[in-house]
């Protein structure tokens, strides 16, 4: 018996190994990896050039922060609805769409003639950024079968963290050889290849008789815009009318939202499966995490050019340090999930970004390469072994039926965590300086106004550090709540 136990095992195992079985299946995921990358990648590519944008186009922080915000805020508000439009008129056709729209907006920022123009090319951009994003992982979990669908949501998984934290070295290189205008004319290539081949490489559309739910949709989105508009609004005007009037439209929005999800025979979200704590936690994990380390990605840029006085392309090489670190440890944070409690992991990751972003908080300002590339790497280590085990601890909470929605859900986390870092991280330093425009002017900042940025920088990553110790503590509290083996 024994025997035909362990005989059993070793097949599964030997059919575990191979993660392709056919052409088709490369292409599959090589086609929804290009867009996993680069959503997050054209997030994060602008960080490293708004100093840059700043000086030629002649704008504040709080109003180059913009290019970023607007991005993140359009992508944050569509990726539900985008994701449930997906389940109703067919996920290739939406992903497909998406990348069109994606290529067009990429073009229009290129040759953006001033910072308006640049701004609602972004929000543009960002619209075909939220179809491919919502729509990849279920392409992804429908072409896969379950016992191969682990490794094949891995590897999405590393496709996204790779293009969050490649984007600002990447970004260096091309800004410092190509100008700005580079790192949008990037994407045109990429996007026309995946709108040609995505009609043969990905699996037909499913359709399914269901009703699109518009106004869960436009409650949702009102929601998350209101929200980011009153931090960022809060951090250069402060608790203004329109701060407050954002503030109470958010709310409300939020209101609404909930009781349309509620009523709705096909919502886009069954706020029923938050009744169980365990996945409520694990959902709040990734906003978490990223609020926590755009805290820090935000600045970094900064610290470098204005304080250490690096040229684009050697800040590109010392960010890459966090990158490379997740590209090394993905996978085996991918084995160990496999091996362990995935909530655990899960916070022993979350710790070590802590203690990564509590490092950055204490870089001199004479800190040597060696020294911030160290703190790098404990902050990529953290972060790999955060993901690949928290996004498989939602989908095994998540009925089988529902992955899909589960799927979406880690995106959107995601998404807002990285605008609430960014929005927290210009509110900490608008509010620091004080007015002063020393980031707008070029050049290497003074001593008495570098040690001004570090210590507003010190106080932004400290408190992404806190946020992170309480993502552990929301991790292991939701771990204890109806404590047993997870599901699938």
């Amino acid at each position: 018996m024994m025997a035909r136990m362990t005989d059993t095992t070793n097949a599964t195992d030997t059919a575990d190994t191979r993660l392709f079985t056919s052409g088709r299946d490369v292409l599959v995921i090589a086609t929804i990896m290009v867009g996993m990358f680069l959503a997050p990648f054209d997030s994060s590519i602008v960080n490293i050039a708004l100093p840059s944008l700043a000086t030629e186009l002649g704008a504040s922080l709080s109003q180059v922060a913009w290019v970023a915000n607007a991005y993140l805020l359009t992508t944050a508000s569509l990726i539900l609805g985008m994701g449930r439009l997906g389940d109703v008129v067919g996920l290739r056709r939406i992903y497909t769409i998406g990348f069109a729209i994606f290529g067009v907006g990429s073009l229009a920022c290129a040759f953006s003639p001033s910072l308006a123009w640049l701004i609602s090319a972004r929000v543009f951009q960002a619209m075909g950024s939220a179809m491919f994003f919502a729509t990849g992982p279920a392409i992804v979990a429908n072409t896969f079968p379950q016992h191969r669908r682990g490794r094949a949501l891995g590897a999405v998984t590393l496709a996204v963290s790779v293009g969050l934290m490649a984007g600002p070295p990447m970004g260096g290189f091309l800004i410092e050889a190509f100008g700005w205008p580079s790192i949008f004319l990037i994407n045109v290539p990429l996007a026309v290849v995946v709108v040609l081949i995505s009609a043969k490489a990905l699996p037909a559309d499913e359709l399914h008789d269901v009703t699109f739910d518009i106004l869960g949709s436009i409650w949702a989105g009102g929601a998350l815009a209101g929200l980011l508009i009153s931090l960022s609004r809060a951090a250069d005007a402060g608790l203004d009318l329109i701060t407050i009037g954002a503030i109470a439209a958010a709310v409300a929005c939020a209101v609404l939202f909930v009781y349309q999800e509620m009523r709705h025979p096909h919502p886009m979200i069954d706020l029923r499966l938050f009744g169980d704590a365990r996945l409520g936690s694990a959902v709040l994990g990734p906003a978490i995490n990223y609020l926590a380390m755009f805290s820090a990605t935000f600045l970094l840029p900064f610290y470098l050019l204005r304080v250490q006085g690096l040229g684009e392309s050697a800040a590109g090489l010392v960010l890459l340090a966090t990158p490379a670190t997740m590209a090394i440890a993905s996978p085996f944070a991918g084995k160990l999930a496999d091996r362990f409690d995935n909530r655990r992991l899960a916070a022993f990751g979350l710790f070590g970004v802590a203690m990564g972003l509590t490092a950055i908080s204490l870089l001199p300002a004479g800190a040597s390469g060696l020294m911030v590339g160290a703190a790098l790497v404990l902050l990529g280590a953290g972060a790999s072994l955060f993901g690949v085990p928290n996004t498989n601890l939602i989908l095994s909470l998540v009925p089988r039926t529902q992955r899909g929605i589960g799927s979406a859900l880690v995106g959107e986390a995601r998404t807002v965590g990285m605008a609430l870092g960014i929005a927290l991280s210009s509110a900490v330093v608008t509010v620091s300086l004080a007015g002063s425009d020393m980031l707008e002017r070029g050049g290497v900042l003074s001593a008495v106004d570098a040690q001004t940025f570090l210590g507003a920088m010190s106080l932004a990553t400290r408190i992404g550090a806190g946020l992170a110790v309480l993502g552990v503590a929301v991790l292991v509290a939701g771990g204890r709540v109806r404590s047993g083996r997870d599901l699938g």
